[in-house]
């Protein structure tokens, strides 16, 4: 959640917030400008400069994004110090903090020009992100002006004394690193001050506060202003900082902050997982105090300010702000940050390496019938048997094996089982293994001697143990129990079915909006984007020369992970076939009516031949439902209704 507040003596502060996709990354910005000689380079410059550093970054990387604020920074400096102002306008300039957020990649970078400083605040205290250009408290800055020509000195009080800060003239400026003030150009350095760091695990905060603010708040008092928890978004945590800041000499100065908040990981398995929601009551859990502690639906709150047009770009002046062009951003209750929303592979918990025993014994069980169920390849994968590839991972799923170094476990390794729920094939429980929480998947006791359902989850069991993607659920081991076999599965926070918005019939218009407003378009996208990820992965890249098609996309079949990465789940009916032939693309006879109806595509729900371009019909149906809060075809109430729309 992000938001800013102000309150204005001389209208020469201005904030701004914006929300970007960077090469697939999600960025979230905020900007604080604090102006001298007027409002007229803290305003310019505040309704270019995010976009700018978002449209010129080669990606969304903190290197990237340090290239491109640089050269915003410089090309901003440059603009302002030309004609485009009066003469009178050009003793004007602006101290500038940026803090761009890469939610995933787990990211924090700031950069600063001036004494507008920045916090990153987290359950253990806080780090100060930036550095002070004012002359009286940095040495190095005092050399660079005088190797430039600069004299330093003080100003002459009224009683002809010298007194105040220390000060570089011509120019008399305090602080000599910033945006503007043509006059005194030969010694102001626009180049900012960077530093990047990583999110903190368990949650924080971060602001960003005009000299308002710290003329009167230590860092450890704004710290600790945050840490109280006394808030419920991102602008009344700003709010609470300023009347903080206001409250101890009074309305000095323009006095401004704008915050980032942002939960932690939870590790319980908990519905809530790192889901993007509000939070009500601060900071406090059973083990101390959690920074902001995810609560359940029930006990969100809602941003009541009435200021909630989405159009808005940008606030500045008073405590409400004003609207002005050329900046993006998102109100606060929709600029989320969703941490790990996408963390790279290397990150997800590696597979046991040391096996107790050998994966095949595991996977030749007996069908019910004394007959063995040998291979993957019976019973879905028939466009590849008795083929050959190059590759090793191929080869193992054509001949039904898997890897040596995947682990087989035994029954009585795993904890105390909590059932989670069930399908019309399996059950899955919570679990333990060596102290991991883990999920288990076996076949209901009614379907263990069908054959159809042991090739199915031999299937699955093969897929997930040879795929290896952030937003493809992981599979860690393998064992059987009376000679049936389950699968040891990364364990989901929480699905996409149960995320969404409620039917508007069955619930109260409250709780409906509530719901509606907890899936701003930014979190949508970002799920949209992530299982459009799993679908190509699987579609090309999974097995290289062949597409797996999961063929029951829905949001039953999507889950999150404690990290709040999305995932792709359940291929139970999902078929493997050769790719890259020149009929490829030509759609085939598979199973029909295969899949959930509303998610169906035509030629599915026809039983015609189709292909992995049916995929993206479910996909697109799936995206649908996230982005409009409504589940397709709601009218519909039969297969025969979906048919005939079909």
């Amino acid at each position: 959640m992000v938001g800013g507040f102000q309150r204005s003596l001389k209208g020469e502060d201005c904030f701004a917030t914006r929300q970007d996709i960077i090469c697939g990354d999600s960025i979230t910005c905020i900007l604080v400008a604090d102006g001298h000689g007027g409002s007229h380079v803290s305003t310019y410059i505040s309704s270019r400069v995010l976009q700018q550093i978002c449209a010129s970054a080669a990606d969304g990387s903190a290197a990237a994004l340090n290239v491109a604020c640089n050269a915003v920074f410089k090309k901003v400096h440059e603009e302002v110090c030309s004609s485009k102002f009066d003469t009178g306008e050009r003793k004007a300039g602006s101290t500038l903090t940026v803090i761009c957020v890469n939610a995933t990649r787990g990211e924090v970078s700031c950069w600063n020009v001036g004494d507008s400083m920045a916090l990153l605040v987290e359950n253990d205290g806080y780090i100060e992100l930036g550095v002070s250009h004012r002359l009286e408290e940095n040495q190095q800055e005092q050399l660079r002006v005088v190797a430039k020509g600069a004299t330093l000195g003080r100003a002459i009080d009224p009683n002809g004394q010298p007194g105040g800060p220390i000060r570089a003239f011509p120019g008399g400026l305090a602080v000599t690193r910033g945006i503007g003030d043509a006059d005194c150009a030969a010694f102001v350095l626009p180049e900012p001050s960077f530093v990047t760091r990583k999110v903190p695990p368990m949650g924080g905060a971060l602001v960003a506060c005009s000299d308002g603010v710290w003329d009167h708040l230590s860092a450890q008092e704004a710290a600790a202003v945050l840490i109280s928890g006394d808030y419920s978004d991102g602008k009344s945590a700003a709010a609470k900082v300023v009347k903080t800041a206001i409250s101890k000499r009074g309305l000095t100065d323009d006095t401004t902050a704008c915050v980032i908040l942002f939960g932690p990981t939870l590790d319980d398995g908990s519905k809530e997982g790192n889901l993007p929601k509000r939070v009500k009551d601060g900071f406090e859990s059973e083990g101390g105090r959690s920074f902001l502690r995810r609560v359940k639906s029930s006990e969100v709150e809602e941003n009541e300010d009435e200021d909630s047009d989405s159009s808005k770009e940008h606030r500045s002046g008073d405590m409400d702000g004003s609207k002005m062009d050329g900046s993006k951003t998102l109100e606060d209750d929709e600029a989320v940050v969703p941490w790990a929303v996408s963390q790279s592979m290397k990150k997800r918990p590696m597979r046991n390496a040391d096996p107790t025993r050998g994966w095949h014994s595991v996977l030749d069980v007996d069908d019910g019938h004394g007959n063995p169920v040998s291979n993957a390849v019976e019973g879905g994968f028939k466009s590849i048997r008795d083929e050959e590839s190059d590759l090793r991972g191929v080869q193992l799923m054509v001949k039904g094996k898997l890897p040596e170094q995947v682990r087989a476990v035994e029954w009585t390794s795993l904890g105390e089982m909590k059932y989670l729920g069930e399908g019309e094939f399996a059950t899955a429980h919570r679990t333990t293994l060596d102290g991991e929480k883990v999920a288990i998947k076996m076949l209901k006791p009614a379907k263990q001697n069908s054959i159809g359902a042991l090739r199915g989850i031999k299937r699955e069991i093969m897929l997930m143990t040879l795929m290896d993607h952030p937003n493809v659920l992981n599979a860690y081991a393998l064992g059987q129990l009376e000679g049936k076999p389950f699968v040891i599965i990364e364990l989901l926070a929480t699905v996409l079915n149960k995320e969404l918005p409620r039917d508007p019939d069955t619930i109260p218009f409250w709780v409906r909006w509530r719901e509606v407003k907890a899936w701003p378009l930014m979190r949508c996208l970002n799920c949209g984007l992530q299982l459009s990820r799993a679908l190509q992965y699987c579609h090309d890249d999974a097995f290289p020369g062949y597409r797996i098609l999961h063929r029951d996309v829905k949001p039953n079949n999507i889950g999150f992970l404690a990290t709040g990465e999305l995932v792709l789940f359940d291929f139970g009916l999902a078929s493997l076939w050769r790719h890259g032939e020149a009929f490829d693309d030509i759609p085939r006879k598979l199973t029909g009516e295969c899949g959930s109806m509303r998610y169906m595509a035509p030629e599915v729900a026809n039983s015609q031949n189709y292909n992995h371009k049916a995929e993206v019909y479910s996909f697109a149906s799936v995206l649908w439902e996230i982005c409009s809060h409504r589940k397709p075809f709601l009218e519909f109430s039969s297969p025969e209704l979906f048919k005939k729309a079909a």
